[in-house]
């Protein structure tokens, strides 16, 4: 098949194209080139990468054995000269957070050391 004038037209530029660029890299310098080389500093499209999760900083410290035991002893022994105590009472008793001594409550109630009266948030607690 002949071409048509279209496409003569596109092989002539293009031919004109590849001599110009080839000119331009043949009288570059070294810098220019490996400038070039390191191409372009801008952010590519794309996905955001995904951020690393801080560590979790614990606000409390951990305790021994030894010393929970002491501590839910000293709980009991609070709760049968306050009965009717509720958590957060308890906690501000010993400088702790409320979750922490509603875990330590909940310890308590299911060894049978303690009873309650109430529910969810109104609980109170006492000795049995």
């Amino acid at each position: 098949m002949p071409k048509t004038t279209l496409e003569k037209t596109i092989e002539t530029a293009a031919a004109a194209f590849a001599l110009t660029i080839a000119g331009a890299v043949k009288g570059a310098t070294l810098a220019e080139l490996i400038a070039l080389q390191a191409g372009d500093k801008r952010k590519k499209p794309g996905r955001k990468p995904k951020a690393k999760a801080a560590p979790v900083k614990r606000k409390g410290k951990r305790i021994s054995r030894a010393d929970k035991a002491a501590l839910l002893d000293a709980v009991v022994a609070h709760l049968k000269k306050n009965p009717g105590s509720g958590c957060g009472t308890v906690a501000k008793k010993f400088k702790l957070p409320s979750a922490r001594m509603g875990k330590y409550l909940k310890e308590l109630r299911a060894e049978g050391r303690v009873g309650t009266v109430g529910s969810k948030i109104a609980m109170k607690y006492s000795v049995k």
